[in-house]
């Protein structure tokens, strides 16, 4: 049973439940974890865009892929294609960004977390990783796809 100061939202603020019975401490980064999560939505947005450019400033395969986005956008502009292959490419563009982040954030949280080397951790690494590769083939595709039909219409 729960006593009435255990209620309390000072005594709620200082304790995380884990689970029917069991009451832990929160872990020494929840008063900002708190204060980011309920934050208004420019705050949120300012976290996120903070990433991006955290990820620009260290990785340096972002930055590869933002001169690959600015070349395909090039490429784009010159063939003229249809609404729908721009569509395409934009989505593209974001699924091969939204992977660089997720594989920098795993890589940041397994080395802050575990920075020993051992093999478990390499085939993590190596799956995020991978799955930046596979979005960048698929929008290489993408891209080869658009210039062949550039070059069907123009013919």
């Amino acid at each position: 049973m729960v006593t009435p100061a255990a209620q309390s939202p000072t005594n709620q603020a200082r304790r995380f439940h884990h689970g029917p019975g069991t009451l832990l401490s929160p872990p020494p980064f929840a008063p900002r974890l708190s204060v980011m999560k309920n934050g208004s939505f420019l705050a949120r947005l300012g976290y996120a865009l903070n990433g991006v450019r955290i990820a620009f400033r260290r990785e340096k395969s972002f930055r590869t892929q933002c001169v690959l986005a600015l070349l395909a956008i090039g490429v784009a502009i010159l063939t003229r294609p249809s609404l729908i292959w721009w569509a395409v490419l934009a989505l593209c563009i974001a699924i091969v960004f939204a992977a660089e982040l997720f594989n920098a954030a795993i890589e940041y949280l397994i080395d802050r977390l575990h920075p020993e080397i051992h093999e478990e951790i390499k085939f993590a690494k190596d799956a995020a990783a991978s799955a930046v590769l596979l979005a960048s083939l698929g929008t290489g595709c993408v891209g080869m796809l658009m210039i062949v039909d550039w070059y069907l219409r123009t013919q």
